[in-house]
């Protein structure tokens, strides 16, 4: 009995440990009458990852506010650039370059966002990434 209460009073503090080493990142931009675009970069000890995001014109960067969120599935890394592909719908598919100008990822940072579609590659847009931290699930 004693061993099953110390699992259970252990379990909290190892869950909670699970996604101690996560850190994320997040940025937006704002497309005018358009819906914004917002990016969440995740670093842990697996790799790199991350969303892609649809804002509300209204609410353009405000990721509360969200409209659309994708995947970012990992195409290639190198030191100063990761590229990601994300798939919108059945449709419509890009390729997302994240260009950095240093290999570390402190609290903010700049990256150089470029997108290709098919043939067409947009002009480059730079995106400030600020470290996120996410609330705790509230317990009701």
């Amino acid at each position: 009995m004693k061993r099953l209460l110390l699992i259970f009073a252990l379990l909290p503090m190892l869950l909670s440990c699970q996604n101690a080493g996560m850190r994320i990142w997040r940025a937006s931009g704002d497309n005018g009458d358009k819906p914004g675009i917002g990016f969440e970069l995740r670093k842990d000890g697996r790799g790199i990852s991350g969303f892609a995001f649809l804002l509300d014109p209204d609410f353009p960067n405000d990721f509360a506010h969200t409209g659309l969120r994708r995947a970012m599935t990992l195409v290639s890394q190198s030191s100063n650039a990761v590229s990601f592909r994300v798939e919108w719908n059945e449709n419509s598919t890009e390729i997302l370059v994240f260009r950095f100008e240093k290999a570390d990822w402190p609290d903010s940072f700049d990256a150089t966002v470029t997108s290709m579609r098919g043939a067409e590659t947009s002009a480059p847009r730079v995106f400030t990434f600020k470290r996120h931290s996410p609330r705790p699930p509230s317990s009701l």
